[in-house]
């Protein structure tokens, strides 16, 4: 089981729990529970909620908390979520703006808006060449010079 996993599995079992009751219940390294509880909050894995402004309790999302945000949102939301476990960012960050377009929820917007950075930062791994220029190669047909 991975870190991940064990965060999930700790908040489903101690709903309403903090971050650092995250770590040292899981067995977590503190310094991966911050990135990690974020990125499970983009992903709408688990929500979270604060009393005052600090610190965020974590709890997974009720069915009742999902609501219908219009079709257009949750045919373009369900489209995203497909392509971002296929790992197509690219793809899944163009569905998410047009879920951002589908919806007027102001809070379904913001969230679309994230995810969308989110898959856009996921996107931009690319390949890299070690020479300038995009995928420069050498054509023996083209080559002439060598031979003279």
């Amino acid at each position: 089981m991975n870190i991940r996993e064990m965060a999930i599995e700790f908040v489903r079992n101690n709903p309403g729990c903090t971050s650092t009751q995250i770590a040292n219940g899981a067995g977590i390294p503190k310094r991966l529970i911050q990135p990690l509880m974020s990125e499970l909050y983009v992903e709408e894995i688990v929500t979270r909620y604060a009393l005052k402004a600090h610190p965020f309790y974590y709890r997974m999302p009720l069915e009742s908390e999902r609501a219908s945000l219009g079709v257009k949102y949750d045919m373009h939301r369900g489209r995203a979520i497909q392509l971002e476990e296929r790992g197509l960012w690219r793809r899944a960050a163009r569905e998410w703006l047009l879920a951002m377009d589908a919806t007027k929820n102001d809070e379904a917007r913001d969230k679309a808006a994230v995810r969308r950075e989110h898959c856009i930062s996921h996107g931009q791994v690319g390949i890299s060449y070690d020479t300038p220029g995009i995928g420069v190669v050498s054509v023996p047909e083209i080559d002439h010079w060598r031979d003279w």
